[in-house]
């Protein structure tokens, strides 16, 4: 009641007023969520340039590894964890990139308790892969800021690897 009696206030001292429609307010963009800024930048951030690249690993050289896994190696996926519960390759231990680079800086038994598995050693081989190889090409590049030395990326990653065992199964 009290907003009616404002706007016919106002239209009548105001007659440009009366043209103009209050019923349908101005609608504006939603701002951006924090979440994929976040994702953004600390992709942006953690970018190693032209001057590196992770030396590449391909199926038929992870596959054998696979079936025997080595305690030396490790084998990441880098995939959010909703992503890894439709499939995995066999040996990987999660290490989701939005939390890999805190992971990489977190003390030893920090690092065990919060991922399950112990911290791989600046010398270590690491192998990452993702869906498509881009994330992990990411996590190599971030590996190798934090001077891990013998990181390798699975550039075919998921994608290749659950189309070839698909093939090898005869689906």
């Amino acid at each position: 009641m009290l907003r009616t009696l404002a706007i016919r206030a106002t239209r009548s001292s105001f007659p440009l007023l009366r043209t103009m429609s209050l019923a349908h307010p101005v609608i504006r963009p939603a701002v951006v969520p924090i979440v994929q800024t976040q994702r953004f930048n600390s992709t942006r951030l953690h970018s190693a340039g032209p001057d590196w690249s992770a030396p590449e690993i391909t199926y038929e050289e992870l596959k054998p590894r696979t079936e025997q896994p080595q305690a030396d190696a490790y084998l990441i996926d880098v995939r959010e964890l909703d992503e890894i519960a439709q499939g995995s390759i066999p040996s990987s231990v999660p290490l989701p990139l939005s939390v890999f680079a805190e992971a990489l800086r977190a003390p030893e038994d920090e690092f065990r308790n919060k991922h399950g598995f112990k911290k791989p050693t600046v010398n270590q081989e690491i192998i990452v892969y993702c869906r498509s190889g881009k994330r992990s090409a990411t996590a190599a590049d971030i590996a190798n800021k934090y001077g891990y030395t013998n990181v390798k990326n699975y550039s075919g990653s998921w994608l290749d690897w659950s189309k070839r065992e698909g093939e090898n199964r005869g689906n």
